[in-house]
């Protein structure tokens, strides 16, 4: 069956006090998702269930990410999610830790029609 590849979806994710790079992915795949192609798909009388999603998420230590947890951010059926080198890690020397900064894009695809 041929697709067709919706727009991507960006999200930006943020840890400002855990320190945790996997809750910053999953912040910025919560928020790619909500407001473009993919939150629309009920008006076309499809079911979000059935639509494959890709998802990329940035972070500076993707080792370090639960890739579990991120199957779960994206309320959408088959899924498919990536850690890759990015983001940014901010360091805050007057507080003495740092903050996780991680861009997420989010695809949708879908049946091509006729």
């Amino acid at each position: 069956m041929a697709v067709k590849r919706l727009p991507a979806e960006l999200g930006p994710g943020m840890a400002l006090r855990r320190q945790d790079y996997t809750g910053a992915a999953c912040h910025a795949g919560h928020d790619a998702p909500r407001d473009g192609p993919i939150a629309e798909q009920e008006v076309l009388c499809r079911k979000k269930s059935d639509m494959p999603v890709t998802g990329e998420v940035g972070v500076q230590q993707p080792h370090a990410v639960n890739r579990a947890a991120l199957g779960h951010m994206l309320p959408h059926g088959r899924t498919g999610i990536r850690a890759d080198f990015g983001g940014l890690d901010v360091t805050r020397p007057h507080i003495g830790n740092m903050q996780m900064i991680a861009p997420a894009a989010v695809e949708a695809f879908l049946p091509k029609q006729g």
